[in-house]
């Protein structure tokens, strides 16, 4: 973790910290901040399930960056919704807003897919006020907001950057209920940990948006050879993309000192192949140097990745023997594009199918 994340969650702790001490203290004391004055009593009917409210945030606090404590958190409030009075529901809703701040923050130091993984079925369904179904993973999950809620900003954008795009819009729906929710809120008035958590949630969304437009532009569909009738899925392996402006990637991160080979090298243990993502307008003779590549760190086969050209963009290869020196052996032409050669290989697989 970088020092400047570690900074910054340092610094949302202490102010998470300081707003469930306001909780704890509202939960036992007088009640004259608030913008309707209720009894504390044992008796949800009569304090409209503030107190039951307040255990919950109580519960929280043990484990204020837990996805998994938020999840059972937001559940609880979902649960005593109808008990809540109008001036309990703005309090719940300022407390699902804020007290989401602390896991997610947490959490950026993970990579988008990470961050997916440990949310999307935790901390985004209230959020986003989009609930998951029973059994669903998190790509199940996020495919079903790219289907419907997301459909616009996941068209034409392959899944691999769906995560970015996800993270993104979750933390523009929580920056706008954490505004909205502390206007409301006459009790929390000049507070600073309450204004520090509401400019947080608008850097943090800020930085994300940037990240969103750059997964845009690097995952557009066009980027990637369209696939015939014939193609295979795409299994785990590494993944070796030769990006348009000349970045090379290596199992979607960068190469260090750009020695590509090296890279797959190092990460090849007991496999023998390797994927590969060329621009469709890259020539075979690109690809046969990336072969003499491939051979010399010791794989066998290459599995070119290709896509549907239909949402959601499936991923599929055809699979080439890295021992291939010339074109005339893949029935095309140096001068050829990759997409002539994925008409040809896709042919190929095709007639030795019959």
């Amino acid at each position: 973790m970088t020092r400047l994340v570690r900074t910054r969650l340092v610094g949302t702790r202490l102010v998470v910290r300081a707003f469930l001490g306001v909780a704890l203290l509202l939960s036992s004391g007088c009640e004259a901040k608030q913008t309707a004055l209720v009894a504390e009593t044992d008796d949800e009917s009569a304090d409209f399930g503030r107190s039951s409210l307040r255990a919950a945030v109580v519960a929280l606090s043990k484990s204020p960056e837990s996805p998994q404590a938020y999840e059972v958190f937001a559940d609880r409030v979902r649960e005593l919704m109808p008990f809540f009075s109008r001036s309990v529901k703005r309090e719940a809703e300022l407390r699902l807003c804020t007290l989401a701040i602390a896991p997610l923050e947490a959490g950026l130091s993970l990579t988008p897919e990470g961050q997916l993984q440990a949310f999307a079925t935790t901390v985004w369904p209230s959020i986003l006020e989009f609930p998951k179904l029973e059994g669903e993973t998190p790509h199940d999950y996020a495919d079903r907001l790219c289907a419907s809620e997301f459909a616009l900003d996941c068209n034409n954008v392959i899944p691999e950057r769906w995560p970015a795009i996800l993270n993104a819009r979750v933390w523009r729906t929580l920056k706008n209920r954490v505004e909205l929710a502390y206007s409301r809120c006459r009790w929390c008035e000049g507070d600073k940990a309450f204004a520090g958590l509401v400019q947080r949630s608008h850097d943090i969304h800020v930085r994300l948006e940037l990240a969103a437009r750059r997964a845009v532009l690097d995952g557009t569909p066009a980027d990637w050879p369209v696939a015939g009738p014939h193609a295979a899925p795409l299994e785990t392996e590494i993944v070796i993309s030769f990006a348009s402006g000349g970045v090379v990637t290596v199992d979607g991160g960068t190469v260090d000192g750009g020695d590509w080979r090296e890279a797959i090298r190092s990460m090849r243990g007991d496999t023998t192949r390797v994927a590969l993502h060329l621009n469709p307008e890259r020539l075979v003779a690109d690809l046969l140097q990336v072969l003499r590549g491939v051979r010399s760190a010791g794989y066998s086969e290459v599995a070119l990745v290709t896509r549907h050209k239909e949402f959601p963009y499936q991923a599929v290869t055809y699979t080439i023997d890295a021992r291939v020196k010339n074109s005339g052996e893949l029935n095309v032409h140096n001068g050829d594009t990759i997409q002539i050669l994925v008409q040809a290989l896709d042919h190929s697989v095709s007639v030795k199918a019959l």
